[in-house]
């Protein structure tokens, strides 16, 4: 990544001295590659106005460069925060899913059960529950983002959030 930024730069320091030497060209300065001596007295007046000139073209040239950086770089912050939201949204739904599941069948099993606790057939049972519950109520973005991560890694972030929720219960 580091390399992308110093090849960043060495482009943009190109494209600066570039449009500084076209700008110059352009406006009738001579930009020789070798140092000449110092133009007669006559002439530096209009060399100064021609240079003036010159600056003001790389100016533009600078602002359009700049203007393309921000918006790339505010394009890119918004696809992660409009990629987080959807992230969010799928993990309410999976939290909803699990509540819901613990509410219809978690406590009825336990109340059955003679020590109080699931069987891990239950155990199963009941994640797949809470998985099936949330691919039905998933909407907008949720549903094809719970879709793409499949039943693996679905199953896996409810046994999380079911972690979580039994370590918030003992506190």
């Amino acid at each position: 990544m580091k390399w992308l930024s110093v090849m960043g730069i060495v482009v943009l320091s190109f494209l600066f001295l570039s449009g500084i030497l076209l700008a110059a060209e352009s406006s009738g300065i001579e930009v020789p590659l070798i140092p000449s001596p110092d133009p007669a007295p006559s002439e530096k007046g209009t060399n100064y106005l021609n240079l003036i000139l010159a600056l003001e073209t790389t100016w533009k040239i600078i602002g359009m460069i700049g203007t393309v950086i921000v918006g790339w770089v505010f394009k890119l912050i918004g696809s992660k925060v409009v990629k987080e939201a959807a992230d969010k949204e799928v993990l309410d739904v999976l939290h909803e899913s699990v509540m819901a599941t613990y509410t219809e069948f978690v406590q009825e099993a336990k109340r059955a059960a003679r020590d109080g606790k699931l069987t891990s057939e239950e155990i199963k049972t009941a994640r797949t529950m809470a998985y099936n519950k949330a691919i039905a109520s998933a909407t907008g973005t949720a549903k094809p983002i719970l879709v793409a991560w499949g039943k693996e890694k679905a199953m896996s972030v409810i046994e999380l959030i079911v972690n979580k929720l039994k370590k918030k219960k003992a506190a």
